[in-house]
C-alpha cells in the first residue's frame, strides 16, 4: 500500500504512481491534436480554435487553484486529496466519452467545459501535491524522469498508433442469438474511448493502493476569497519561485491548437506523418533527455543550466523560421528538417521544465503544498491563458498584415517568431528571480502549531538551508555549474 509522507519510498512505488502521470499524458494528448480535428469540423478560425483550446488554462487558475487549496483544509475517511481525484476523474470519463459525440459546436462546447473541469478537479489540483508528499525530497529528481517516461509512452501511443487513425471507420462483427449485429465507430470515438479507459484505470489503482497519513493537525477551513488570498500573501518567502512560474509559463509558448494545422493544411502532410514526427520527437526524448537528466537529477540544481536551455529555446523557432522563409522550396520544409527542428526544441524545453518542476515544491511543508501549488496554478493558468490566446491573435494580425499567398488564408509558420519572443521574456525572468531568489526556504520547514487549527495561515519557513545542501531549492552542488546556488 502506497503512503504519504514517508523519508524515503521503494522504487517501485515511483513506478505505480507513472502509471496515473501517464494516463494524464495521454488525457492532455486528447486536449491537443485530437481536440483540435474534432473542432475542425465545426469551425475553422485560428483565434476561436486558440480560444477554445486554453479554455484548461481557464480552469487552471478559477478551479484547480481552489481545489488545490482547498485540499489542505480537509480531512475525510479517504484522506484530503483524494476525494477530488475520484470526483474529478469519474467525471472525465463521462466527458472523454461524450466528445466525439458532439453534434455541434454548442454541445461540444459545454462537453469541453465539463472536460476542463474534470481534468483539473481530478488531475492538476490535487495530483501533484499528492504525488510530491508521496515522493521525498531526496528521490523526486528521479521519480521526475520515470514519471517522464511513462508520460512519453503515453503519448508514443496516442502520436504514433492512434491520431493517424482519427478518420478511420472500423465494423464490429458481434454474433448474438444466431443473428450477426455489426458494431461501427470511428478512430475518432477510439482515441478518446483509450483516454477514457486509462483514467478508469488509473482510478481504480488509486482507490485500492494508495492511503494517505492523517496529519498531526487538521487544519480545517472552509474556503473564503479573503482566506484564500491571506493564505497566498502568508506564502511571502516562497514568492520567488513565482519568477520561475512566468518563466516556465513562457517556455511554454507553442502553436497549440494550431499545430496540427500547421504538418496537415499549410504544409500537406497527412495526419499519420503528424503523429510520426511527434513520436520521433518523444523517441529522442527517451534516449537522450531522460538520460542526461537522469545523470543530472537529485545532485544539485542549477539555474545556469536553465538558464541556458531558455536561450536555446528562443534561438531555434527563431533559426526554424528563418529556415522555412528563406531556404525550405516553396517554403514548405521536407519531413527531415521539421523532425530535426520538433526533436531539438523538444529536447532544449523537455530538459528545461524537468529541471525546474521537483523544485517548486523543495522546502514547503506537507501541510501547505496545497496551498503552494495554488499560487503556482494562479500565475501559470493566467499567464498561459494569455500566451495560448495571443498565438492564435498572432497568427491572425501577422496573416493580415503579411498576406501568405492565395492557397492559404493564415501563416500558422509566424507562431514561430512568437515562440521565439517568449523564450526571451521566459530568460529575462529567471535573470529576474536570480536577483531575487537566493533566500528561499530550507526543506526543513516548520509543522503547523496547534494555533494555526481552522486557519489558512501557514507554518512560518525555516530559516534558509546552508549552501551546499542536497535538499535546498536552487542551491548545492551542480556537475554543470559548481556554483552554490547555480549563477
Amino acid at each position: 500500500m502506497i503512503a504519504t509522507r514517508r523519508q524515503r519510498i521503494p522504487w517501485s512505488w515511483a513506478l505505480w504512481l507513472a502509471f496515473p502521470c501517464g494516463a494524464e499524458a495521454f488525457v492532455e494528448a486528447c486536449g491537443g491534436a485530437a481536440l483540435t480535428f474534432t473542432l475542425w469540423k465545426f469551425t475553422h478560425d485560428p483565434a476561436l480554435l486558440a480560444f477554445l483550446g486554453s479554455i484548461n488554462l481557464a480552469f487552471n487558475f478559477l478551479v484547480a487553484p481552489l481545489v488545490a487549496w482547498q485540499s489542505d483544509h480537509i480531512w475525510t475517511q479517504w484522506g484530503r486529496r483524494l476525494p477530488f481525484l475520484i470526483a474529478g476523474w469519474g467525471l472525465l470519463v463521462g466527458a472523454l466519452g461524450a466528445l466525439p459525440l458532439a453534434p455541434n459546436l454548442w454541445i461540444l462546447l459545454a462537453v469541453i467545459l465539463l472536460y476542463h473541469a474534470a481534468v483539473d478537479i481530478g488531475f492538476t489540483g490535487p495530483w501533484p501535491p499528492l504525488y510530491f508528499e508521496i515522493v521525498p525530497p531526496a528521490q523526486r529528481g528521479r521519480a521526475i524522469v520515470i514519471k517522464r517516461a511513462a508520460m512519453i509512452g503515453a503519448q508514443g501511443l496516442f502520436n504514433l498508433v492512434l491520431i493517424g487513425r482519427f478518420d478511420d471507420r472500423y465494423h464490429l462483427h458481434l454474433p448474438l442469438r444466431a443473428t450477426t449485429h455489426g458494431l461501427t465507430f470511428t478512430g475518432e470515438q477510439l482515441i478518446y474511448a483509450v483516454g477514457a479507459g486509462l483514467v478508469l484505470a488509473a482510478l481504480v489503482l488509486v482507490l485500492g493502493g494508495i492511503r494517505e497519513t492523517r496529519p498531526e493537525i487538521v487544519r480545517r477551513a472552509p474556503f473564503s476569497a479573503r482566506r484564500y488570498w491571506r493564505s497566498l500573501r502568508d506564502l511571502q518567502p516562497h514568492w520567488p519561485r513565482y519568477l520561475l512560474a512566468l518563466s516556465a509559463v513562457a517556455l511554454g509558448a507553442c502553436l497549440g491548437q494550431l499545430q496540427p494545422l500547421l504538418i496537415t493544411q499549410q504544409f500537406g502532410y497527412s495526419k499519420q506523418v503528424f503523429g510520426n514526427m511527434f513520436a520521433i520527437a518523444l523517441a529522442a526524448e527517451i534516449l537522450i533527455a531522460l538520460p542526461l537528466l537522469g545523470f543530472f537529477a537529485d545532485r544539485g540544481a542549477c539555474l545556469r543550466l536553465y538558464q541556458i536551455l531558455c536561450a536555446g529555446a528562443a534561438l531555434i523557432p527563431a533559426l526554424f523560421w528563418g529556415f522555412i522563409k528563406f531556404v525550405a522550396p516553396h517554403q514548405v520544409p521536407t519531413p527531415a528538417p521539421l523532425i530535426v527542428f520538433m526533436v531539438a526544441h523538444s529536447l532544449v524545453r523537455t530538459l528545461a521544465m524537468l529541471t525546474v518542476e521537483p523544485l517548486f515544491f523543495d522546502g514547503v511543508h506537507p501541510d501547505v503544498m496545497g496551498q503552494m501549488y495554488s499560487g503556482l496554478l494562479v500565475v501559470r493558468g493566467l499567464g498561459g491563458l494569455l500566451v495560448l490566446n495571443g498565438v492564435g491573435w498572432w497568427v491572425k494580425l501577422y496573416s493580415f498584415f503579411v498576406p501568405c499567398g492565395d492557397t492559404m488564408r493564415y501563416d500558422y509558420t509566424s507562431a514561430y517568431l512568437y515562440i521565439a519572443l517568449f523564450g526571451v521574456l521566459a530568460l529575462a525572468a529567471t535573470i529576474l528571480y536570480a536577483a531575487k531568489g537566493h533566500h528561499l526556504p530550507g526543506a526543513a520547514a516548520a509543522a503547523p502549531s496547534a494555533e494555526t487549527i481552522g486557519s489558512a495561515t501557514p507554518p512560518p519557513p525555516a530559516p534558509p538551508v546552508a549552501a551546499g545542501a542536497a535538499s535546498r531549492p536552487f542551491g548545492g552542488s551542480c556537475p554543470i555549474c559548481p556554483h552554490a546556488n547555480g549563477m
